[in-house]
């Protein structure tokens, strides 16, 4: 089995082909969900994968995040991955930011964000983003 399953999300602009999505996670993914809103908090519940993330539906991997990705789910210290953002702004400007996007299934989310205990152990992955 795959270790990883991931939730797409409707974006609000500019969607990108589906296709796109799923080939810029490699071989990693067993599942793919097409969700019909933002609540993924039933959803992870059902979650048979060792680890899960989500996008929306107008992001996908850089080259880099994808080759770490199977890294990082490799490793056995940390729970919950915070992956950084990039979004191209006419062609030139770049906007950045971070939001944790990697959970390791037993992390329950309350919309998307996951409910965390002083226990859980984060980490920043720095070997790519989530282009726009």
């Amino acid at each position: 089995m795959k270790p990883l399953t991931v939730y797409i999300m409707p974006a609000d602009k500019n969607e990108i082909p589906l296709a796109k999505i799923m080939e810029s996670f490699g071989d990693v993914v067993e599942e793919f969900v097409l969700m019909p809103n933002r609540d993924l908090s039933e959803s992870v519940k059902r979650c048979q994968t060792e680890w899960y993330m989500y996008v929306f539906s107008n992001e996908y991997l850089s080259e880099e995040l994808m080759e770490a990705l199977p890294l990082l789910m490799d490793q056995n210290d940390y729970e919950v991955f915070v992956i950084y953002e990039r979004e191209t702004i006419n062609k030139v400007e770049r906007k950045y930011g971070q939001s944790p996007r990697l959970f390791k299934s037993h992390i329950e989310l309350n919309g998307m964000m996951p409910v965390l205990s002083d226990e859980n152990v984060l980490q920043r992955a720095i070997d790519g983003f989530l282009e726009r």
